[in-house]
């Protein structure tokens, strides 16, 4: 197969899409590839271009992958359609296979993308050669080269052909499936292979077998569980239709070994849950422990005569216990947000805005904080939901906490794209600034004793993680285009209402 194909990438950021393109240059391709990021120039570049693979980012402001891949599935065009998100949820990702996504890989697992790529362009040139084959008009020739795409077949799909309750063509990856040989398997009835079905499967297998010779349906996408020859349990994603084979109607039966994604999405889930369990035990336990702690704490500020040093020392270690219990509920926001995606609705910027600020001011109430804002009542409306306070929150937070100045300024303005039919909110400080070669890593916890910039970063990897969820985008500025020293600028961009 040759390393020059033509990859069509649906992304609304370069970088993202450009590291794409290292990772398959890096692995021997020599791709020829287009970019787009919106609808109309999506379906220009599906009539106008032949594609080998398309590579879809979920989550594009006013586009994405759900609405690519139905796009895709209205022209009919065999193309393989593999997601590529950070953010997608379980359940969102089931829905996107079952309407007919062939993968989805999350971006930052490298590993699984390239061999993603491969399985597919194989699985394609597999299905292209079996439509050429039955296009032919000789039945001999079609029946002969049919065999040889059987044979040619991807090394993960195991193929056989089922005729009159025997078993009369196989492939060596269908024996492998099962653990056996290929000769005892050509030897085998088609109740044989039925017999290695799990029991609780059996039935409904049958079941569906027997809708499809009866014509009932046309094809049928089955999953059971299959007895292998040394005792395992195979997970089995398998796909039967009725062929013409050798003058005689018979069903040609397509088998996939998925144990190893069966396995990937229970694991997955039972971390899910561990993760629900810890999160409880931190949100309950050690609450109470940190309300203990800092009532200790206060009750030793309300000692008669202690030293300056000692007091400075008491005041830091409730700091450090506050920080504390906000890790504890950016950890639960985190994994609500993570099973439970949110349900988008036309929210007012300005209530959430000033409920943000309002806390804020209360857990810093010494800071004299000039802000400003264009944002009014029902001014700007967007596509969110309550969790919008957390994105305001830990941008306001960290504008003034990091503030060069006991004086802290703070902008925060909106505009609207009406073309686009976003809204754009920046809020601005006048701070010591992020330098370009860490505005990348902004959203990531960065270490502040490290970087010697803008703390831990959970508060604002929860911002990204929220503004994500809404489809949106947020990235960071400088205040003053020429230098960072003037302060920081982060934007965020979302669908408007």
């Amino acid at each position: 197969m040759s390393n020059r194909h033509h990859f069509l990438i649906v992304e609304d950021s370069e970088d993202d899409a450009l590291m794409v393109i290292l990772e398959l240059r890096d692995n021997g391709f020599d791709p020829i590839y287009e970019l787009v990021n919106d609808s109309d120039s999506y379906k220009l570049a599906l009539e106008q271009k032949e594609w080998d693979i398309i590579i879809c980012d979920y989550n594009i402001p006013g586009f994405g992958g759900g609405e690519a891949l139905r796009i895709l599935k209205e022209t009919k065009l065999d193309v393989p359609f593999i997601l590529l998100s950070g953010t997608i949820g379980e359940e969102d990702a089931v829905k996107m296979m079952k309407s007919g996504a062939d993968d989805y890989i999350m971006k930052g697992n490298k590993t699984r993308l390239i061999p993603a790529i491969k399985r597919e362009l194989k699985a394609v040139e597999t299905r292209r050669m079996v439509q050429e084959a039955q296009t032919r008009a000789e039945k001999k020739q079609l029946q002969s080269e049919m065999k040889f795409s059987y044979l040619a077949a991807n090394s993960l799909l195991g193929i056989a052909i089922l005729q009159n309750n025997q078993i009369v063509f196989a492939n060596e990856v269908f024996a492998g499936i099962t653990g056996h040989s290929l000769k005892d398997i050509l030897k085998e009835t088609s109740s044989d292979h039925w017999f290695r079905i799990h029991p609780d499967d059996i039935d409904y297998v049958k079941k569906s077998i027997a809708m499809l010779e009866s014509r009932e349906i046309a094809e049928q996408h089955l999953e059971y569980r299959l007895l292998h020859k040394n005792g395992d349990i195979k997970n089995i994603e398998a796909f039967s239709v009725i062929v013409d084979y050798e003058e005689s109607l018979a069903i040609q039966l397509t088998q996939i070994d998925i144990t190893e994604r069966v396995i990937a999405q229970r694991e997955l889930m039972q971390a899910l849950d561990r993760a629900d369990f810890f999160v409880d035990l931190m949100g309950h336990d050690l609450s109470n422990i940190n309300q203990a702690v800092s009532l200790s704490l206060e009750l030793c500020l309300d000692a008669p005569s202690i030293s300056e040093e000692l007091e400075e020392d008491i005041e830091d270690a409730l700091f450090q216990v506050k920080r504390s219990t906000e890790l504890i509920t950016s950890v639960k926001k985190f994994i609500k947000l993570e099973k439970l995606p949110p349900k988008l609705k036309p929210t007012d910027i300005e209530p959430i805005l000033f409920s943000a600020l309002k806390k804020v001011k209360s857990e810093i109430p010494d800071a004299s904080i000039k802000f400003k804002t264009n944002i009014t009542p029902k001014s700007f409306v967007v596509q969110a939901d309550e969790n919008l306070v957390d994105v305001f929150y830990a941008l306001l937070s960290n504008a003034i906490k990091y503030s060069k100045e006991d004086s802290v300024k703070v902008d925060v303005l909106a505009k609207r794209d009406e073309q686009a039919n976003m809204i754009t909110v920046s809020c601005s400080d006048y701070g010591k600034g992020i330098p370009d070669e860490l505005k990348d890593f902004l959203f990531s916890r960065i270490d502040k004793r490290k970087e010697g910039y803008w703390g831990s970063g959970v508060g604002l990897t929860l911002a990204k993680y929220i503004i994500d969820t809404y489809n949106g985008s947020i990235w960071i500025e400088n205040r003053v285009p020429e230098t960072y020293e003037s302060g920081a600028k982060i934007v965020f961009k979302l669908l408007q209402s």
